[in-house]
């Protein structure tokens, strides 16, 4: 989630200078580096000419997008993203996805992506995990998951993304 009070710059730069905003206040070395690295990150995710926009001025879009852009700016080994998409519009949803990808391949962190949004991004996917009842009860590929003899997450699937499954009652595992 975004601060509602500061632009997007300081919200950018918050984990940079450890939450020492506005950035302008910083000591010019500083401030200078730090404007780098988040006009840089701002750039890439499409969001180069909002830098001094506050939330309520962007659409739901262009908030994921700065999220994006904050959880990146560090350039961590590990990205955790909770439901990205979730409320989006389908072209908006389509684009986030994409961004997501784009940024992985610049940046090459291990992105663990919580989503319901299976459509978009199961082509994506090294690895898919399904949790039920509080425990990993699946870890493979995509192309294992129709074979996998789980018969919910089957049908979860096959619901979301086209997997030579059906919508139906499959024996298996549950």
């Amino acid at each position: 989630a975004l601060f509602d009070s500061l632009n997007l710059l300081d919200n950018v730069a918050f984990p940079l200078v450890k939450g020492r905003v506005p950035v302008a206040s910083l000591p010019r070395k500083q401030k200078k580096k730090v404007s780098s690295a988040v006009f840089d990150i701002l750039e890439k995710v499409g969001l180069g000419q909002a830098a001094f926009k506050v939330p309520a001025q962007l659409s739901g879009g262009m908030k994921r997008r700065a999220a994006l852009a904050r959880a990146l700016v560090e350039k961590p080994d590990l990205v955790f993203l909770d439901d990205p998409t979730a409320g989006l519009d389908p072209v908006t949803s389509s684009a986030i996805i994409d961004l997501i990808y784009n940024l992985h391949a610049e940046y090459g962190p291990t992105m663990i992506v919580v989503s319901q949004d299976l459509r978009r991004l199961l082509p994506l996917c090294h690895q898919v995990f399904w949790l039920h009842n509080g425990k990993i009860q699946f870890k493979g590929s995509v192309d294992e998951i129709p074979s996998s003899g789980y018969s919910e997450l089957i049908r979860f699937v096959a619901c979301r993304f086209d997997i030579d499954a059906k919508c139906t009652t499959v024996e298996g595992k549950d």
